[in-house]
């Protein structure tokens, strides 16, 4: 056990606290039982996206299989992902979903029957027009983007949105096409009026969660350039980040300090491909739970790994 002012880190598996990427905590539950019937999220939606069908989903990247059983394709057609990095790391949530289809690649090809572009970390990928020039499907992931915008609503064939990434709620998203789907998302009537609910107490404020994050931004830049740590993404004012990813030093492990963040309460994760990490940034977070991030990494690198 390791124990610095308020700061606890112990291996009692009981008493270690827990950090999410997204808002959602054990709090969440009760409060999220007592909310009214939904009143705010079919408008919302509707402003951003004029003219496109809704269809909720239990998770986001349930979207990813409808929009393309919804296009008909054949197991041996290809998608196309593109990322605003364009990083040859791909989350296993998205290629998972397209498996279940279709195959997949990273470059448009001839064979490319779709594509779909992956807004990453609350960056949004600049070349949309482009895309649309090529005259195939295209699906926008906005899972880790909800509230950063581009320049192509109602261009895109599909737009997906997640809503644990931003909101307090264990699951629950949202598949907009362009056109009535044909093949429907396995969601009960009881589920979506719940992700309605949540999503309807919250949508209202999302300028201010917004505000919180770029607080918590450049909090942590501060903190993390005691240790020589840069910020990865360079966002602009109409994007909003979903997490704190910053670039260590060459010669720190990312893979051992995942092990050890995690192993202290912290969900994080490694950007694979490149010396980039990530951690909590929401909202919901004060000040005391970034210092609380800062300290964890800070014993990581005592440690010398």
């Amino acid at each position: 056990m390791t124990v610095s002012c308020n700061w606890i880190l112990t291996d009692d598996e009981f008493m270690k606290p827990s950090y999410r990427i997204s808002p959602f905590s054990t709090a969440s539950i009760s409060l999220n039982s007592t909310l009214p019937s939904p009143t705010e999220d079919a408008g919302f939606f509707n402003n951003r996206h004029p003219n496109y069908h809704q269809n909720y989903l239990l998770k986001a990247r349930n979207g990813i299989t409808l929009a393309l059983k919804n296009l008909n394709l054949s197991e041996n057609d290809f998608v196309t992902i593109l990322t605003t990095t364009g990083n040859m790391y791909v989350s296993g949530c998205v290629t998972k979903a397209i498996e279940s289809v279709c195959k997949w690649n990273r470059e448009v090809t001839e064979n490319t029957k779709a594509v779909l572009v992956v807004h990453e970390f609350g960056t949004v990928f600049n070349q949309m027009d482009k895309l649309y020039q090529l005259g195939i499907p295209v699906i926008e992931d906005f899972a880790h983007s909800f509230n950063s915008t581009a320049k192509s609503a109602g261009k895109s064939d599909f737009v997906i949105y997640s809503f644990p990434k931003y909101f307090p709620i264990q699951y629950g998203g949202i598949l907009l096409s362009r056109n009535a789907l044909t093949i429907h998302s396995a969601i009960s009537a009881p589920q979506e009026d719940y992700i309605k609910r949540v999503v309807s107490e919250h949508i209202g404020f999302i300028d201010q969660y917004a505000k919180k994050r770029w607080e918590n931004y450049y909090y942590l830049i501060n903190k993390f350039s005691n240790y020589n740590c840069s910020p990865r993404f360079t966002f602009s004012e109409t994007e909003t980040p979903s997490v704190f990813m910053f670039c260590p030093p060459a010669d720190v492990n990312l893979v051992a300090l995942k092990a050890y963040m995690q192993s202290n309460g912290i969900e994080c994760s490694v950007f694979y491909g490149e010396q980039s990490f990530f951690i909590p940034l929401h909202d919901k977070l004060h000040k005391t739970d970034l210092d609380y991030f800062v300290f964890v990494y800070g014993e990581f690198i005592k440690r010398g790994e």
